[in-house]
């Protein structure tokens, strides 16, 4: 926090939020700084947010906030660090991320297949849509094909479907 609080006093534009419980400790954080803001405001079309994250000392989860430039290059967004993976914790990160944003809704909300994602994404995001993000949708559905995968020509076949 003493960095945020020292690039924020060096920088113009930096948003940065946290949250503490009643033990002092860090429940959550959000930070973007100006490129960032600059980046959504030039490419809010599609905004990836990904929760599986998690392997920094204080056991929060990592979501950064990416997209996709002109360029077809990713972008970052902002960053969030949540305690959970529970509506309230996305709810509180995606509405910290609009509030930085100047409240301007991506026209594309692309995530994983967490529940309270979708569900926070609905609450926050009303006017984008919502879709999930193909790697995790290969990931998981081969856990239950079975033989199948082993057949010759199932994965291009599945491939093609699936895209």
């Amino acid at each position: 926090m003493n960095i945020l609080k020292e690039r924020a006093s060096n920088e113009v534009d930096i948003y940065y939020v946290f949250e503490l419980d009643k033990d002092n400790s860090l429940v959550s954080v959000f930070f973007r700084d100006g490129k960032m803001r600059e980046d959504y405001e030039a490419f809010p079309e599609l905004l990836g947010n990904d929760g599986t994250y998690c392997s920094n000392r204080h056991d929060l989860i990592c979501a950064p906030f990416v997209g996709i430039n002109h360029h077809t290059k990713i972008c970052l967004f902002g960053i969030g660090f949540i305690l959970n993976e529970s509506i309230e914790s996305f709810t509180w990160l995606y509405n910290t991320f609009l509030k930085s944003m100047g409240g301007v809704q991506p026209k594309t909300v692309m995530t994983d297949q967490c529940a309270a994602m979708a569900f926070a994404v609905k609450i926050c995001f009303p006017s984008s849509k919502h879709m999930l993000c193909i790697w995790h949708l290969f990931k998981n559905s081969t856990a239950y094909l079975g033989g199948l995968k082993e057949k010759p020509g199932f994965h291009k076949m599945f491939s093609r479907i699936m895209k």
